[in-house]
């Protein structure tokens, strides 16, 4: 059976969308009122979810219910373990550039991304591949080109988690003081609950 408003599979014998939280055909035939909520639909859950808590009789909209489900994977995802594992983040989240980034997560990706391309300029020089006149090799060249995108992404993630444009990244094209700018940025915490680029990453509310 196909929901009506959203069109998602469900089963026959469920009474609400699993994607969207509507009646299905099934609720409309045990509840002969269903149908008459008018253009904006609207459905009361036995317990709605408050600050990441359950209150009984909260009316949720249905795009709600679904924000905050991916609210609450986002702030599992955030939950890294290692250094790693931020760095392999990011990588994951290869041109994302909306969203926020907490403090953790840009900064392992710098740390990481910098003891790869030290390690790989290394192994240039062993194998010659190193060009000495543009201080870079083949292989950390080639590096350096593959997480260019990501680095700028997750820049952008950073600034966005302090309240700030993405193009403040620009500000690092002023000689010297344009990059302690962008440092002082970058260092700071997170903005307290939700900003107009999305919710606090460390689900902090």
């Amino acid at each position: 059976m196909f929901c009506t408003q959203c069109g998602a599979q469900n089963h026959p014998e469920d009474k609400f969308c699993a994607a969207c939280g509507a009646q299905t055909g099934v609720a409309g035939q045990d509840n002969p009122t269903a149908g008459q909520s008018g253009h904006h639909l609207q459905f009361y859950a036995g317990l709605a979810l408050r600050h990441g808590r359950p209150v009984a009789g909260q009316p949720i909209q249905p795009s709600q219910a679904s924000q905050r489900t991916e609210q609450e994977q986002q702030r599992v995802d955030y939950n890294r373990s290692s250094g790693i594992d931020w760095y392999l983040w990011v990588l994951k989240k290869y041109a994302v550039f909306s969203g926020r980034a907490q403090r953790a997560e840009y900064w392992y990706f710098v740390l990481f991304n910098c003891l790869a391309i030290i390690g790989l300029v290394i192994i240039d020089s062993i194998t010659g591949s190193f060009d000495d006149d543009a201080g870079i090799g083949l292989l950390s060249g080639l590096y350096y080109l593959g997480v260019l995108l990501p680095s700028l992404a997750v820049t952008v993630r950073r600034l966005h988690d302090t309240g700030r444009s993405g193009w403040w990244m620009l500000i690092a094209l002023l000689p010297f003081l344009g990059g302690l700018i962008l440092l002082f940025f970058t260092v700071q915490d997170s903005q307290p609950g939700g900003n107009q680029y999305g919710l606090n990453p460390k689900g902090v509310s």
